[in-house]
């Protein structure tokens, strides 16, 4: 399933803690009904953290990183393993 655009800048959002909660009830359902809709958050997870720890985001989005994503230990292991990742990659 290829989402569109919008939304894919909505499930970025969501992830930052940027919608209201309107918007973010209506994501919350669409996880449980669309494998598409998990896949495009597991992606851009990955992508969020890929720019938190190569400094792509803004001063805003990286606080609400800290503040709303790295808050479990499993996000907190994808960050360490992402930034181990990174500096193997930048040496070799």
């Amino acid at each position: 399933m290829i989402l569109r655009v919008e939304h894919q800048l909505t499930i970025r959002q969501f992830l930052l803690g940027q919608l209201r909660d309107e918007s973010r009830t209506e994501v919350e359902c669409a996880l449980l009904i669309s494998d598409g809709v998990y896949e495009e958050l597991l992606i851009q997870e990955d992508e969020l953290v890929d720019a938190f720890i190569s400094l792509g985001l803004t001063p805003d989005e990286r606080r609400r990183m800290e503040e709303t994503f790295f808050i479990t230990e499993w996000e907190l292991k994808k960050l360490r393993f992402s930034a181990a990742l990174a500096r193997y990659l930048a040496n070799s």
